[in-house]
């Protein structure tokens, strides 16, 4: 069934596999997966299944390969569009905490601030070093990164953000 997976994926999405493949890369699992069913009905038929899951392993390693750069061009432009919206956002909140949040210090503005340039730079990087690549590499980063990579600043602005205002001294 796998090897018919392969092969049929390839065959059917050819269309939008070619934006991030070449014809060679395309030809090289559907020539594999051809390879690999012929050994099956024949020097196959008797062999340990060991031997089934190496061949396997190394159809599947490829073709993943191939799919997993498909989903990533989504994946990835979502992913940072949603990390540059939420620096965006964050840039705007520091600027209105002066007068909405006057308990935030300067310093821990400051040290947010610091978490969004670092952020930002990493994510700049990234897209700028993936911008720079062929469609038919394997990509500078995957869209699970950004969310790692933007985790300190998610739970830095929300500690901030939740910082209550101090209770008023009570007057004699």
């Amino acid at each position: 069934g796998w090897l018919y997976k392969a092969k049929n994926k390839i065959v059917d999405e050819e269309d939008n596999l070619k934006a991030i493949s070449t014809e060679e890369q395309r030809q090289e699992i559907i020539d594999m997966a051809t390879d690999v069913e012929d050994w099956l009905y024949g020097d196959g038929r008797d062999v340990d299944i060991t031997v089934y899951r190496q061949k396997q392993t190394e159809l599947t390693q490829l073709y993943h390969k191939l799919i997993h750069r498909y989903e990533e061009v989504e994946a990835r432009e979502s992913k940072v569009s949603d990390a540059k919206s939420f620096i965006a956002k964050v840039t705007s909140a520091v600027s209105d905490w002066e007068v909405k949040k006057p308990h935030i210090t300067e310093e821990e503005k400051s040290e947010l601030l610091e978490t969004v340039a670092m952020a930002e730079s990493w994510l700049t990087e990234k897209v700028e070093a993936q911008d720079a690549m062929s469609a038919f590499e394997d990509p500078a980063f995957d869209s699970s990164d950004v969310p790692r990579q933007m985790k300190v600043l998610y739970s830095h602005y929300e500690r901030l953000n939740k910082k209550p205002k101090p209770k008023p001294e009570p007057k004699n």
